[in-house]
């Protein structure tokens, strides 16, 4: 008989263990929904589309925050350099679905994590992961395929991101809805700013209630002369890839595209468009944004997020630049008041993990205006308050997040930018230690059992 109680004991706590794990791995899992052929949206290479969700819970079950993929784009001089370039994607996540996991594992993560210590604003929202493979910035729409060396390369960036748009219609009720957060990193940042505005209009016409927000890391990209190519080769590069894959879609802001019939590229600045955004705009946005000084300026001596290897010339062409997208900003804040800004003096693109509350990133230095902290304010104003937070120094003097210390770029080299640059790798790493802390977990529940048994 006792053997029997301890044996009725052992399930019970073996369900209880075990229903408190499924519970901690569920919260961090984003599971992919891949979308029919009939629905259009496909990857450069073909294979389907398709978006990661996760549920939300207690307070955060009224809330949505939708992330979008980062991964530039496939812009070039001419049409066959964007080919050739956008060919070497499909063998990535980039260009093709047949790279994705079925589930996402976000623990450590960014604002898709469960974790509430990890992720504490937005832990508990319904987490919308849309994928970006498509190339062209989450935008362009081309029925049929280019070829290149008898591959086709389809163009669904639009039809893409409208799919994933009805797919979080059919997963929340926007009824029962108060929030809606769009964030992403670089190109995904640009793609937030074009698509707030539709996600809206589309939210606010069943429920007018419904409040949404944007935050943009790194995404005030610029149009300016590089001085490599003696012209605005960034622009030259976006028209081509534009002239490609908008045959069939415009931009997703009417507005804007209906007052730039004669040059709808200008749509894709964001010193021009953000005029036409409504909805609250949060710009994270470094004043020495790193791949702007380096893809757009043409500026090539930034090492290890400094300026230690650039000659006075180099130092004054970026400082010029700095001043440059300064001036765009401050025309932008002036003229949107619903435009909100966080702008530090160090060299930098995106902001990731260990950047949002750490003590090196703030505005002004030691201001306690960490990226995470603003975000809160943001986000608790409800677009009442317009947060300008823009550095008055040079670099290196909001010297706790510029670099300078040898030492501490030694250290921003192993846990900054190999960490941004390897997101997919990152999450492939989380996810072997998710399935070793599993087996551990397993190790000790057989390890207790045995003991109780040895008791009989």
């Amino acid at each position: 008989m006792k053997l029997k109680q301890k044996s009725k004991f052992i399930l019970i706590l073996l369900v209880i263990v075990c229903s408190i794990y499924t519970q901690e791995v569920d919260k961090n899992t984003l599971v992919l929904t891949s979308f029919k052929e009939s629905q259009g949206a496909k990857c450069n290479d073909g294979s389907p589309y398709g978006v990661y969700y996760a549920p939300g819970s207690g307070n955060g079950i009224k809330k949505v925050i939708i992330n979008i993929w980062a991964g530039g784009w496939c812009n070039q001089r001419t049409k066959e350099e964007v080919l050739y370039r956008c060919i070497g994607r499909l063998r990535s996540y980039l260009g093709s679905s047949r790279y994705w996991k079925e589930k996402e594992i976000n623990k450590d993560h960014g604002y898709l994590s469960g974790d509430p210590i990890k992720n504490r604003l937005f832990h508990n929202y319904h987490r919308f992961d849309f994928p970006y493979c498509d190339s062209a910035g989450n935008q362009g729409f081309a029925s049929n395929p280019e070829i290149i060396f008898g591959t086709d390369i389809f163009f669904r960036g639009y039809q893409n991101t409208r799919e994933a748009i009805n797919f979080l219609r059919r997963k929340i009720d926007f009824l029962e809805i108060d929030t809606i957060v769009i964030t992403g990193c670089s190109s995904a940042a640009l793609a937030t700013l074009h698509w707030i505005q539709y996600i809206s209009d589309l939210a606010k016409e069943i429920n007018p209630k419904i409040e949404v927000f944007g935050i943009s890391n790194g995404g005030f990209f610029i149009d300016h002369i590089n001085l490599i190519t003696n012209d605005n080769d960034f622009r030259i590069k976006l028209q081509t890839l534009f002239n490609m894959v908008n045959k069939e879609s415009s931009i997703p802001l009417k507005e804007c595209v209906e007052e730039n019939k004669d040059n709808p590229l200008n749509c894709m600045f964001p010193e021009i468009f953000l005029k036409y955004v409504k909805p609250p705009v949060l710009l994270l946005q470094s004043l020495y944004d790193r791949w702007q000084i380096d893809e757009i300026l043409g500026e090539k001596c930034i090492s290890n997020s400094t300026m230690t290897n650039c000659d006075i010339n180099q130092k004054k062409n970026i400082d010029n630049f700095r001043i440059y997208t300064k001036e765009k900003i401050f025309r932008m804040q002036n003229l949107k008041k619903n435009l909100s800004i966080w702008s530090p003096s160090c060299i930098i693109h995106c902001f990731n993990d260990e950047d949002r509350n750490s003590p090196n990133w703030q505005v002004p230095e030691d201001s306690g205006n960490t990226v995470d902290n603003v975000v809160e304010r943001f986000l608790n104003s409800r677009g009442n308050e317009q947060i300008i937070l823009i550095d008055e120094v040079e670099w290196p003097f909001n010297k706790k997040c510029s670099n300078y210390d040898p030492n501490s770029v030694l250290k921003y080299e192993i846990s900054g930018n190999v960490k941004t640059s390897n997101l997919k790798n990152e999450t492939y790493i989380q996810n072997g230690l998710l399935y070793l802390k599993i087996d551990i977990i397993y190790a000790y529940i057989y390890i207790f059992i045995m003991i109780l048994l040895s008791f009989n």
